[in-house]
């Protein structure tokens, strides 16, 4: 009974500890090592770090205390994008946030922090100077160094802040409670010699209702530091991991101490190249803006035998050589892209898929390799559709093995395809290689009817995964030279109920380019009934009409190649209009003439030259003001703040023509329009376009790059920045974008690569307000 009683003192005794500060000998080290991990569906991250300590002294009642970061390891995901740090593996770092930065630029760099008896930090020094040296050494853009700056408000500090327990005012001992700055309740549960057990929580030991945030901690009263601390939260959520569900908690923490230091190998060199070639650095380029081709050139002729067989190295040189501009750019990227292994670009798209295009010049069988790592993406049906089957336009029976090389490779890697075992490739290759043996066969009459068949009887994995709508379209314009009339027909009045059941099904991804082929398939119908069925060739071309596009949306990327293959029209809406204005359905006539202005407003000149001709005496300018600019959906009002700092809004533009350029440095379609932009501004300051003003958005930006870019380039045009929601409000879908708002306030969205100085100018003649 009595060892008993005593070892129950022993854990309540009271250990009196008002004002302790942290106790070690002069340069003593140790070492913390902590973890958050934060598990929500829009952020998923772990960060692991270890710091270094070595006991420098006491500055009166506070401890000085050198700290170095000398380990990160931080992980994560937030939708698609993804940020990877791991000083032990450096070299799978991904450098595509700023949030690396500050922990690369604080990597074994010492600080000096002072810290009061209360455990609170009072003081980090040298964190201002290792910025400094970093934005210095990789000529980092002041924009992110300032990012930096505001980050570092918060990290180390409350990072570290974390590795020590806050003391409160009164003395502790057994079962005292007393609540953190941090909001975080203690009460201490266990004495057991120096070391305290303490369990923490989020809420009162008197407060029922519930507890988010619980864990325990150890704390040595001897040396005044944490030896263990573990927090986790208690609500879960599902998270998907390599594909598998599991329920983990949002929140977790824990931290743990290390007597004593260890030693942390930093690959420098490594470090440096990857921080100078990265977006954030404006070492190889000029204004800040653009790629310098000579620093570039100079850069990597200096490091290419240090780096030659880092992956990052390698995808950097070709990322940075492509957007150099240099002279003979093209030819210069693309023999380095050949020369750089694939394995080492299989998460580059853009450049596998470049590479392909390259490397099926020299050998099929190199451009099947690289297709192994392209086909699982998106990019793979592009360059297959789109680049690819472009070899076979003018191929001929005979080119499958003769003397044009470039036909006969494709025509062996189209073989390869056909061989592979994957099902994928062959939802993909099939139609296509249906087509290109037809024309090999075009001689064969038996063979071409064969071929139509298998098109009319094609699986719908094989036609939409295939692209067969464009094959069989093609297969029908074969049989129709050859003389098989029938067959032809037969085949078309198929592809028609198919592509009407594929363009009906709004979840068919391909939906708008199988519309488009739709339209054409029908205008055929029409071209075969004008002269054999006169009565019902208006209703195809009405068909013909109905399923040209009527947004940009609807034009679909893709259709524009499948017309080089099919030698098709956009639209067949200003053909139908002649039809009905002819026949005298005028109302009918009017409605699709609006449409088809607001589609292609590069033709109001010769749309206003049909509505004359057919309208003599009514007056074109009347009938666009008051039909034609109604239609237009409403400008949304915005306020946006300009680079002196004063608000613009659209009523600020209201009575005139505004033309809207949503554009941004970052985009180099952007930077290569911005002479003719500036020209254009320069003649509505001098009065040359009365009725018309601009404004140009910069989105995704920073005002700090555009003021700089502006100056270097001379460009002098009235620029706001977006507030991050216009680009929505106005449905921005890529950049540069134009849009067109009238004087009275109406929207009308310009299709990148269109006239819009000509547009505007004609509507301006069209519509003005006095």
């Amino acid at each position: 009974m009595k060892k008993t009683l005593i070892l129950l003192l022993n854990l309540i005794a009271v250990t009196s500890i008002h004002g302790q500060s942290i106790n070690l000998k002069t340069n003593s080290q140790f070492e913390f090592d902590i973890r958050t991990v934060n598990n929500i569906p829009q952020l998923i991250s772990d960060h692991q770090y270890t710091f270094w300590f070595r006991m420098v002294g006491k500055e009166g009642a506070n401890t000085v205390l050198d700290c170095k970061l000398v380990r990160a390891n931080i992980s994560e995901q937030s939708g698609n994008n993804a940020n990877k740090f791991n000083t032990d593996s450096i070299r799978n770092t991904s450098f595509n946030s700023t949030q690396v930065f500050l922990p690369l630029t604080l990597l074994q760099k010492t600080l000096t922090i002072t810290i009061s008896p209360k455990g609170e930090v009072l003081k980090i020094a040298g964190i201002d100077e290792a910025i400094a040296d970093a934005a210095a050494k990789w000529v980092l853009k002041d924009e992110f160094v300032d990012q930096m700056k505001q980050n570092a408000k918060s990290f180390p500090l409350a990072t570290i802040q974390n590795m020590l327990l806050r003391l409160p005012e009164k003395e502790i001992g057994y079962e005292t409670v007393w609540k953190a700055a941090d909001g975080m309740f203690h009460k201490v549960t266990t004495i057991n010699g120096a070391l305290l057990t303490i369990k923490l929580s989020d809420k009162a030991p008197d407060d029922k209702t519930g507890i988010d945030i619980s864990g325990i901690s150890s704390f040595n009263t001897v040396t005044g530091l944490l030896e263990h601390v573990k927090n986790t939260g208690s609500k879960k959520t599902e998270i998907t991991i390599a594909g598998k569900k599991k329920l983990l908690p949002e929140f977790s923490y824990s931290q743990s101490i290390r007597y004593g230091a260890r030693s942390y190998a930093v690959d420098t060199a490594w470090i440096n190249m990857a921080a100078k070639t990265c977006y954030f650095s404006a070492a190889l380029m000029k204004n800040n803006v653009e790629y310098d081709s000579a620093k570039v050139y100079k850069y990597f002729k200096a490091h290419d035998a240090q780096f030659q067989n880092d992956p990052y190295y390698l995808v950097k040189r070709l990322d940075l050589v492509q957007q150099a501009m240099m002279r003979n750019g093209y030819k210069i990227y693309d023999s380095v892209l050949v020369r750089t292994p694939t394995h080492f670009i299989k998460d580059h798209t853009s450049h596998l898929f470049n590479k392909i295009g390259s490397v099926l010049d020299i050998s099929p069988d190199s451009a099947y390799e690289v297709s192994t790592y392209l086909r699982n993406t998106p990019q793979f049906d592009s360059w297959l559709q789109e680049s690819f089957a472009q070899s076979f336009i003018s191929f001929n029976a005979g080119d499958e093995h003769g003397e044009n090389q470039g036909k006969a490779n494709a025509y062996k890697l189209l073989e390869l395809f056909h061989q592979d075992k994957d099902p994928l490739v062959q939802y993909r290759i099939n139609a296509l290689y249906m087509w290109v043996n037809a024309k090999i066969h075009l001689n064969e009459p038996s063979f071409l009817t064969q071929t139509g068949n298998s098109f009319m009887h094609m699986d719908d994995k094989y036609m939409q995964l295939g692209n067969g709508g464009r094959y069989t379209m093609l297969t029908y314009q074969l049989l129709k030279n050859a003389g098989k009339t029938k067959e032809a027909d037969g085949l078309l009045t198929n592809n028609i109920k198919v592509l009407e059941r594929y363009t009906a099904d709004t979840l068919n991804k391909n939906h708008y380019a199988d519309q488009n082929i739709l339209a054409y398939a029908y205008y055929l119908k029409y071209s075969d009934a004008k002269v054999a069925d006169p009565g019902n060739a208006l209703q195809y071309l009405s068909k013909a009409a109905l399923y040209s596009p009527k947004t940009e949306k609807d034009k679909a990327y893709t259709s524009f190649y499948d017309r080089a293959f099919l030698q098709s029209k956009e639209s067949y809406r200003d053909e139908f209009i002649e039809k009905l204005f002819s026949s005298g359905n005028e109302e009918q006539g009017l409605k699709v003439f609006i449409q088809h202005i607001n589609v292609e407003p590069a033709s109001i000149n010769e749309m206003q030259k049909v509505y004359e001709s057919h309208f003599p005496g009514k007056s074109f300018k009347a009938f666009f003001v008051n039909n034609i600019v109604p239609t237009w959906q409403q400008a949304p009002a915005f306020t946006l703040k300009g680079m002196d700092g004063k608000e613009v809004t659209l009523d600020n533009f209201k009575n005139k023509w505004l033309v809207i350029d949503f554009w941004g440095t970052w985009c180099s379609p952007c930077r290569e329009e911005m002479p003719g932009l500036n020209v254009f501004n320069q003649e509505l300051k001098a009065g040359k376009h009365d009725g018309i003003n601009f404004l140009s958005i910069a989105c995704n930006d920073e005002e700090s790059r555009v003021k700089s870019y502006f100056a270097a380039n001379k460009i002098d045009l009235p620029v706001v920045m977006s507030n991050g929601v216009i680009e929505q409000q106005y449905k921005i879908g890529g950049y540069p974008r134009k849009i067109l708002i009238s004087p009275g306030g109406k929207m009308l969205l310009i299709e990148f690569g269109q006239d819009w100085k000509n547009i505007v100018t004609q509507f301006n003649q069209l519509y003005t307000v006095n």
